[in-house]
């Protein structure tokens, strides 16, 4: 069990790095307040640049990330990526975050759906789509018949980093997220 306050330490993968900012593309309509964002930002202030986070231009971001982001001295931008980072996350039934790890950049997201044979989880897992109840079990039940290869930014097994997420989901409640 990992809580948003003991976090497993993980990494994260800025979209775009500058002199002067720390730039992170999420392609997600919503977008939450998760361990990478914050990590991202903490880098970004550690090494006094500026933290951007950019989202699509309908993406709605949540207000407790909002504020956080102004209070560190950052931007949000609503703008298209053509490269983004992809999050799996478990959210407690008090929508608290208790794990969270980084798939990749867009060439891993693309890799790795490309990787999957059920056409339930072709359709079903884009950014922004979070899973819960019924639709968890599915999601569990579809992953596995999958034999996934590819491993995270944390070098994990993203086949046992998905199960561990929907096992903590079922055991703990709540949702897992893609973001």
């Amino acid at each position: 069990m990992h809580s948003a306050q003991q976090q497993t330490p993980r990494g994260v993968l800025p979209s775009h790095v500058t002199d002067n900012s720390i730039v992170l593309c999420k392609s997600a309509p919503s977008i939450e307040n998760t361990y990478e964002i914050r990590l991202t930002i903490f880098f970004a202030v550690k090494a006094k640049k500026t933290f951007e986070l950019r989202v699509p231009p309908s993406a709605v971001v949540a207000p407790d990330l909002a504020a956080l982001i102004a209070q560190q001295g950052g931007r949000i931008s609503q703008q298209d990526c053509s490269d983004f980072t992809v999050t799996f996350t478990h959210f407690d039934k008090n929508k608290k975050e208790r794990d969270s790890w980084v798939l990749g950049d867009r060439s891993a997201w693309d890799s790795f759906c490309a990787s999957l044979h059920s056409p339930w989880l072709r359709a079903e897992l884009k950014p922004g789509t979070s899973f819960s109840g019924q639709a968890l079990l599915r999601f569990k039940q579809e992953l596995s018949g999958e034999a996934i290869r590819l491993r995270n930014i944390d070098d994990e097994s993203v086949q046992q980093a998905l199960q561990r997420l929907i096992q903590e989901c079922e055991s703990e409640g709540g949702y897992v997220r893609v973001q």
